[in-house]
């Protein structure tokens, strides 16, 4: 399974600080791509969904607009996660 994090307007600095400080994403290996639009795309491999849903808590919390997704492939999560993310700006406006 892969976990994708997308968060708008992070930055990578900022965003690997707070992942590091997650349970269950401390040793995790993950991938950070900067997206058109000022997105930052995190891929998390091999751990759970509580660990990501739990660093888009963290992430929320701090004040950075962020969604989630799963997938068998990056692919598959980032369709996922980037439907979640316009859902979830659609509902700040």
């Amino acid at each position: 399974m892969v976990g994708y994090l997308s968060i708008f307007h992070g930055e990578k600095t900022t965003v690997a600080e707070h992942l590091a400080s997650v349970p269950g994403l401390e040793e995790t290996q993950m991938l950070m791509e900067q997206e058109a639009g000022g997105t930052l795309a995190v891929y998390v491999y091999d751990t759970t969904k509580t660990a990501v849903w739990q660093a888009v808590l963290e992430l929320e919390c701090s004040g950075l607009i962020a969604g989630y997704g799963f997938g068998d492939t990056k692919s598959e999560a980032w369709e996922n996660g980037h439907a979640y993310l316009t859902k979830r700006m659609k509902a700040d406006v």
